[in-house]
């Protein structure tokens, strides 16, 4: 297996199967598995994954709702992808996306790659924002540090801007 898709989810009835077949439309041209985990939903997410298990390979239904963190850890001891994406199933990332990534891993063989829609600015204020408030124009010096953490722990990191 080569890439692992990790869906996190909770109450996602309006969303679940759209984002599910929007990715299994994607010619990925690689091995992949997609991986649900639903972290206890209580609205018809758990109904609509039952209803419609062509759509995902594995499915996690926690007992609890545990939170998005637990989510992803429960997927990763399961992941059998020497790569791993995580996608939210609020539709909120498109999963054509996915190209740009597989595309650098065919290239690069990266430890890790981050995508981000944070888009770096020429402006004079970069890389602080004004009144230390969210700045779509700018990264916050949070962020760098933590691109330097990285660069330093990984010999290939990629960070991609959308």
């Amino acid at each position: 297996m080569e890439l692992t898709i990790l869906l996190p989810v909770y109450n996602e009835d309006k969303t679940i199967i759209e984002i599910l077949t929007q990715i299994k439309n994607l010619n990925l041209k690689i091995n992949y598995e997609v991986i649900v985990i639903n972290d206890n939903s209580i609205d018809e997410t758990k109904k609509l994954l039952g209803l419609n298990t062509h759509l995902y390979s594995k499915l996690i239904n926690n007992i609890e709702n545990s939170g998005k963190g637990f989510c992803v850890k429960k997927g990763l001891e399961i992941s059998q992808g020497k790569y791993v994406i995580f996608q939210d199933a609020d539709l909120e990332y498109d999963p054509k996306e996915f190209y740009k990534f597989i595309n650098l891993i065919n290239k690069f063989d990266p430890d890790l790659i981050i995508g981000s829609i944070i888009l770096i600015s020429s402006s004079p204020n970069f890389p602080f924002s004004p009144a230390w408030g969210f700045n779509p124009d700018t990264i916050t010096l949070g962020f760098l540090i933590l691109k330097s953490l990285f660069k330093l722990l990984y010999k290939h990191f990629i960070l991609l801007n959308k």
